[in-house]
């Protein structure tokens, strides 16, 4: 099936977006295009293309997923979504989180325990476990890793109480729903909430 080069699109600095019958593909440096020899309406060949994949733009994201992880763990799933964001192609994307995860410079378990580590003090089970699953983890791991989150909750709301608002006045009806909002918004369960407020209010 023949295919052409229908648009060369100067992007940014030294970057121009290449479409491939009328279909953006992917992003080339002004002098790789020039060295390729890539020419608006010109026929573009399978070995072009694969040339362009693995020697160009292959190393390149690879190196970007890198970069991204260097700055913080993620998810396959999230790394996919920015990639592609970048302007790689689908089929490059897919051969470099392949690599991450052989490699194991991706690892979803890792990444889950260390959020829920990182964010258990902060946001209730809901709220953990609606992040999680938007960023590719499965429900199996999820209830193995917020089964104590969810038996501490009472602990967690009546610490984060204490700290952000000890001097409320919980009689105050404005007063208390802010409190409430604040949890909910959190993720906190709202009959946990609701339950350590009564027996605040009454203390």
């Amino acid at each position: 099936m023949e295919r052409y080069i229908t648009k060369l699109v100067p992007w940014e600095k030294k970057k121009v977006k290449v479409y491939i019958d009328d279909t953006f593909r992917f992003f080339l440096y002004s002098n790789e295009v020039k060295r390729l020899k890539i020419q608006q309406d010109a026929e573009v060949s399978e070995d072009m293309l694969n040339e362009i994949y693995k020697n160009i733009l292959f190393p390149r994201c690879k190196n970007k997923l890198i970069s991204l992880l260097e700055y913080k763990d993620r998810t396959s799933q999230e790394l996919k979504e920015r990639l592609l964001r970048e302007g790689y192609p689908e089929e490059v994307v897919s051969q470099v989180i392949s690599w991450a995860e052989e490699y194991h410079f991706i690892d979803i378990e890792r990444f889950a325990v260390n959020y829920v580590k990182t964010n258990a003090g902060k946001k209730g089970n809901r709220l953990l476990r609606i992040e999680l699953s938007k960023r590719g983890v499965e429900k199996e791991l999820l209830d193995e890793l917020l089964a104590d989150v969810e038996e501490n909750e009472k602990e967690q709301i009546e610490k984060i109480y204490e700290k952000r608002f000890y001097n409320v006045d919980l009689k105050e009806e404005k007063q208390r729903m802010k409190v409430v909002r604040y949890f909910i918004r959190n993720g906190f369960s709202y009959e946990e909430v609701q339950n350590f407020l009564t027996r605040e209010r009454k203390n």
